[in-house]
């Protein structure tokens, strides 16, 4: 063995030796142990928002990992969140186009219901909310209208029950499908001597022969034990000769619907209002009011077009509640167009002597006002028999 080695070796012995007598010569010690409790817990959830603009929607979806790891002694935790890519997703919902139905509405060009409710779909583009086109066919007199929507002109045209009764007995091509208005029907009067229709017995009226007021009132006349046209003379009058001719004097009565029983009143205080058809069609059958104007459609439209019904319902319902809803604004949209003294459309609304009313004919209580109505010219003798059933719209 080398020197060297020899030496290195006797060195480490004395090493070994010099620590195990460092260990037994050590006095006794004490050791005290820390114990460190370390816990993690991993969370994962995912983050979805969805967001809908128009017809698209837009959903972001991202997975967030949060990892919670608590030590101890002395307290201490550690929160680390992780988020994943965000995820977007986009579905678009493509709305199909609604092509709009051509639809040719008659309409009257001096002041009445029709023209009222129809200047305001008109003004508030009713038709095109519902997707309907209309084109406004235009009568200066009540009579055109109905020959209007006979031969197709027009196809819809509101007018009276006994009058449609009448045309489809004669076999002209028409379908009630909607009411459209209650017996707002009024006769005026300044004489204090005349209060009823009793009291019209030797004295004159002005009515218009062409409209369902004729019927309504010869039909009610006969229950009093009048006849018009023999004990009360008559004038054929539309409601603005009518007004006129009442106002000069030239007649003791006449028949009006709104704005005219307004302009009567607002000509002379002393005009008064003797009759109404909604109180004469409670005294007699008994029901709240009688439907003086109904909406019937050409029977050659209706076969190529049953699927506008629901939308012309529709866009007659939103002119009845926006007139209802808005008189100020409807007041201004008809006085402006018929160039009538503003105010009176108003009146007309808010004492309910403007009464528009759309429902469906097959609903069975408006069915069965309309079918008494019918009963009703046949009683009084002013039409021959009742019409066939198909005479109102059944879906």
């Amino acid at each position: 063995m080398q020197r060297s080695t020899i030496i290195a070796t006797i060195i480490v012995i004395i090493v070994i030796i010099a620590a195990a007598s460092a260990v037994i010569l050590t006095p006794p010690t004490t050791i005290t142990s820390t114990v460190t409790k370390v816990e993690t817990t991993t969370e994962t959830r995912t983050v979805t928002s969805t967001m809908t603009a128009g017809t698209a929607t837009v959903t972001l979806t991202q997975t967030v990992a949060q990892t919670t790891t608590v030590t101890q002694p002395p307290l201490t935790t550690t929160v680390t969140q992780t988020a994943a890519p965000l995820t977007t997703t986009v579905t678009v919902t493509a709305t199909p186009k609604v092509e709009p139905i051509k639809l040719k509405i008659g309409t009257l060009t001096f002041p009445a219901y029709m023209s009222i409710v129809h200047l305001v779909i008109e003004n508030q583009s009713f038709d095109k909310k519902n997707g309907l086109d209309v084109e406004w066919v235009r009568y200066s007199a009540i009579a055109a209208a109905y020959a209007g929507l006979g031969t197709g002109e027009a196809h819809i045209w509101g007018g009276g029950a006994n009058v449609f009764q009448r045309m489809h007995n004669e076999g002209i091509p028409i379908t009630i499908i909607s009411t459209y208005a209650t017996a707002t029907l009024y006769i005026v009067a300044r004489d204090p001597n005349i209060n009823s229709i009793k009291d019209l017995a030797g004295k004159t009226l002005a009515i218009d022969v062409g409209a369902v007021d004729y019927q309504l009132v010869g039909s009610y006349a006969l229950t009093q034990g009048l006849k018009l046209g023999e004990q009360i003379t008559v004038r054929a009058a539309a409601y603005p000769v009518a007004r006129a001719e009442f106002e000069a004097k030239r007649v003791d009565a006449a028949v009006l619907v709104e704005p005219h029983v307004a302009l009567a009143k607002k000509a002379d205080p002393a005009t008064k209002v003797i009759w109404v058809g909604n109180e004469a069609w409670r005294e007699l059958k008994g029901y709240d009011y009688a439907w003086y104007l109904l909406l019937a459609m050409n029977n050659n439209y209706l076969k190529q077009n049953p699927q506008s019904i629901p939308r012309i319902i529709a866009m007659y319902k939103d002119a009845e509640d926006f007139i209802r809803d808005n008189p100020d604004k409807a007041d201004q949209i008809v006085t402006k167009a018929l160039n009538l003294p503003r105010g009176v459309i108003k009146e007309g609304i808010l004492t309910g002597r403007i009464d528009p009313r759309f429902r469906a004919v097959w609903d069975p209580a408006v069915k069965e006002n309309v079918w008494a109505l019918f009963q009703f010219g046949v009683d009084s003798g002013f039409i021959d028999k009742m019409p066939a059933p198909t005479i109102l719209y059944s879906p």
